[in-house]
């Protein structure tokens, strides 16, 4: 089970009654609830008290949540009404967004900002520019209240400047690498050509499912294996011969503690081997070699990135949908990846995309 953290804050200046819990300010202009070490974090039941307590106070009450560094949200409560809604995972819809703005003092306009700052695919960055939005630290945690002064957060667009610049320079025309949308093809991937059957997936092999209705729905699922940009037929052969992706890349050992660290093995490519990378883009990891031996990074929010040999960042990418494969210098996403909203074998709105990855000329 991944962990699970919670904060909840109150836009005032104004002091809380010790009554409604035990608060403290930080950063200027809001009054954070402390909070207690917990065995279990509830997601439900610390929700349902910031919901409370903004029926009980007259200020927008923000609850966030963060799941396992991986996915986050937020909740912005006014009068007991949730009035703004966003989360990175896939069960949250985006709602009241472009009112948020106007409920903790911010102008006009500020909306575009606020949309940029959560569609970054980095969530560590994403977070920390979302501290700046609003001025308050949003990770707060039980060992950090003896250091107060590491809570403190202040309103500023440092950190979002800085991400801007960073975008232009590795997304602009300057930059030396991007992709393009080659197809889209209706229909989900699946692992196995039957439900129930948990055999580990065979490289570059999948299971197609093109069911609009669930009474259409059947199986075994048709294979088709990914190569030179297409999803093609495989046959039985194909099937049998095709080697098992390890969970575990051999080419490289991944540390993801305290920074995201990249140590290459023999089995890299030459350039590469017996070198160690130490500054990854935040919430990037290795995922492959491209066919010019960049190495290609992933995150989860749809961000491709790829570095050279000396470990020199040269694009940053986005692409729709969970990434499922790469080989011969095109990618394979499924909308939904792993997630089955629909149940196994159907989705009628599952969409496959294929990109090439493009070189510029210099």
């Amino acid at each position: 089970m991944g962990t699970f953290a919670s904060t909840i804050h109150v836009y005032t200046r104004e002091s809380i009654p010790t009554s409604l819990g035990s608060f403290r300010c930080f950063s200027e202009g809001w009054q954070t609830m402390l909070p207690v070490e917990k065995a279990i974090i509830d997601f439900e039941s610390d929700k349902k008290l910031a919901r409370k307590l903004s029926k009980e106070l007259p200020y927008p009450i923000l609850y966030f949540w963060e799941y396992d560094s991986d996915e986050f949200g937020f909740v912005l409560f006014c009068s007991g009404k949730q009035v703004t809604i966003f989360g990175t995972d896939p069960y949250t819809e985006a709602k009241g967004l472009f009112k948020l703005p106007e409920y903790i003092g911010y102008p006009e306009g500020n909306k575009r900002r606020l949309s940029r700052i959560l569609s970054c695919t980095d969530i560590e960055y994403s977070i920390a520019m979302l501290e700046e939005y609003f001025g308050v630290c949003l990770e707060v945690f039980f060992d950090l209240l003896d250091m107060p002064q590491d809570l403190i957060r202040t309103r500023s667009d440092e950190k979002f400047r800085a991400y801007l610049e960073e975008e232009k320079r590795f997304t602009s025309k300057d930059a030396g690498i991007y992709v393009e949308l080659t197809e889209e093809v209706f229909g989900k991937l699946e692992d196995n050509p039957v439900f129930g059957d948990f055999s580990r997936p065979k490289q570059h092999i999948f299971y197609l499912a093109q069911f609009h209705t669930l009474a259409e729905r059947c199986s075994p699922l048709p294979a088709v294996e990914f190569r030179h940009g297409k999803l093609m037929p495989a046959d039985g052969s194909v099937i049998q011969k095709a080697k098992i992706k390890e969970y575990d890349d051999p080419r490289f050992h991944v540390e993801f503690y305290p920074r995201t660290t990249v140590t290459f093995s023999d089995l890299s490519p030459a350039p590469y081997r017996s070198k160690r990378f130490t500054a990854l883009p935040r919430g990037y990891y290795p995922y492959d070699f491209d066919e010019s031996d960049h190495l290609i990074l992933e995150n989860e929010r749809g961000g491709i990135a790829f570095m050279n040999s000396n470990g020199e960042l040269i694009a940053k990418c986005r692409i729709k949908g969970c990434l499922m494969d790469y080989r011969d210098g095109y990618f394979l996403t499924d909308k939904d990846g792993c997630f089955d909203p629909h149940g196994w074998g159907f989705d009628p709105e599952g969409v496959l995309r294929i990109y090439r990855i493009v070189e510029r000329s210099r």
